[in-house]
């Protein structure tokens, strides 16, 4: 965050400051002491396993600018911090919101939100990439992207940030719209509307609705990049008041469109074209759903004032991230696809798509396994998986409970599959079963912790 002093802050949030100067100096929000900086003010948050209220000691002696508290009490262990400053806070959540909120407002660059069922944070790692020639951007890192990551991401920004990427998950209705309240976002990209977390909502069409809060979150100064393709969203447009940027792979009545789309193992080439200018764009990173995601970054970024070929330029220094087909070097000569970070219908499809494309067509394997929160869907998605690879004759080792339902789906449509309820049970089979020289997917719902049968492969 940009220097401030506690006075500020109190103007963010109905603090009682307990003891202290006003005056005093902040230079950053920290919510643990192992990576607090002097001069942070650190928030005691009350977890289920850790108190923040046990570390402010620590906190003070690393010299921290201040405490924010939610447990009046805890002051009185103060005796050798009294001249330290202590705020009282009724809930140190919307605490923490308010004074991200309070940084937005004073932050007058373009800040995009990007939300989605998949592909939204390679969307965020991509538009990231491309703006990194044309400014310095802020994004969010890892999955801070909830109501507690994303507002600590917004007070990370330093004074060359020239623009704010902020990634937006959610669980329910209302939470986006709440996301939008403290990013006050100015474009709006959508990837697309799956699967995910249809146990918690029942439907896809709630999942679009819960999703295109961000479109109805946008000004009218804004711009709503509305992915096309996607009838959900289509069906949606007129929830933004925003500037509507439509985007779709192959029409062409549509603003922006790509053509002459090359695809390779590791890398994609094709036309961008936005308003009928043309542009040629290469990137690392295989499959058509990824060359969607380009075309939805980069129509956002151009649509906020940035200049394309600079965009361009920076969407070639974009690579994969590990978990989310992120291409390893096996033992035994393999290439693994390592896709393991998550899993839904929707990524499952693209991820076999770019397997279909990847290498000897003789020597190619699938390892999926469970796809998670599908709720009533549960059967119909691990079925249509299943015949998916079936359809594309790539043969597939399913592990779990639920991936029996795709094993049988496989081998009713004349597929090859071999089943394992268990990683454990899978792990002896898979050098006999796996070509010297193949490629092998491996993808599943974080729970299923997939990465361990990656790291199997890899080291043998």
């Amino acid at each position: 965050m940009l220097p401030t002093t506690i006075s500020r802050l109190l103007q963010a949030y109905p603090f009682t400051l307990l003891q202290g100067n006003p005056q005093q100096p902040v230079t950053g929000i920290s919510i643990d002491t192992r990576t607090l900086q002097p001069g942070d003010v650190f928030v005691a948050f009350t977890g289920t396993r850790v108190d923040g209220h046990e570390r402010i000691e620590e906190a003070f002696s690393k010299q921290a600018a201040a405490v924010i508290i939610s447990r009046p009490e805890a002051q009185y262990a103060l005796q050798n911090f009294a001249h330290f400053p202590v705020l009282l806070a009724q809930d140190t959540l919307q605490a923490v919101q308010a004074i991200a909120r309070q940084e937005r407002d004073s932050f007058d660059g373009p800040v995009f939100g990007i939300t989605g069922s998949n592909g939204k944070t390679t969307s965020k790692e991509m538009l990231l990439a491309s703006l990194s020639t044309v400014t310095q951007p802020l994004g969010t890192k890892g999955n801070f992207n909830n109501e507690l990551g994303m507002p600590l991401t917004i007070l990370q920004r330093s004074p060359k940030d020239g623009a704010m990427v902020l990634e937006m998950g959610m669980r329910g209705r209302g939470q986006i719209a709440e996301l939008c309240q403290i990013a006050r976002p100015t474009c709006g990209l959508i990837t697309n509307i799956g699967h995910s977390h249809i146990e918690l909502l029942g439907s896809q069409e709630a999942i679009a609705d819960a999703k295109t809060e961000l479109f109805a979150a946008l000004p009218a100064d804004g711009f709503a990049i509305v992915n096309m393709d996607d009838p959900f969203l289509k069906k949606r447009i007129h929830r933004t008041k925003a500037q509507i940027v439509d985007v779709s792979l192959h029409d062409q009545t549509c603003s922006v469109y790509a053509n002459d789309i090359q695809l390779g193992d590791e890398e994609t080439s094709f036309t961008f074209v936005m308003n009928g200018h043309r542009h040629s764009v290469r990137l690392l990173a295989s499959g058509l759903h990824n060359v969607q995601n380009a075309l939805l970054v980069l129509a956002a970024a151009s649509a906020c004032g940035y200049e394309i070929e600079g965009l361009i330029q920076g969407m070639a220094t974009y690579r994969p991230t590990q978990g989310r087909l992120y291409p390893r070097k096996g033992a035994y000569g393999r290439t693994i696809l390592d896709d393991s970070y998550n899993a839904s219908p929707l990524s499952a499809r693209a991820s076999l798509d770019v397997l279909k494309i990847t290498g000897d067509v003789k020597k190619k394997w699938a390892i999926l396994g469970d796809m998670y929160e599908l709720g009533n869907y549960t059967e119909e998605g691990h079925r249509t998986v299943g015949e998916y690879a079936a359809h594309l004759g790539i043969p597939v080792i399913c592990i779990g409970q639920f991936a029996k339902i795709m094993a049988d789906a496989i081998a009713q449509a004349g597929g090859k599959c071999e089943y394992f309820p268990s990683i454990e049970e899978a792990l002896p089979h898979l050098p006999s079963l796996l070509p010297v020289d193949s490629v092998v997917l491996v993808k599943a719902s974080r729970g299923m912790q997939f990465e361990k049968i990656v790291e199997h492969l890899v080291n043998g």
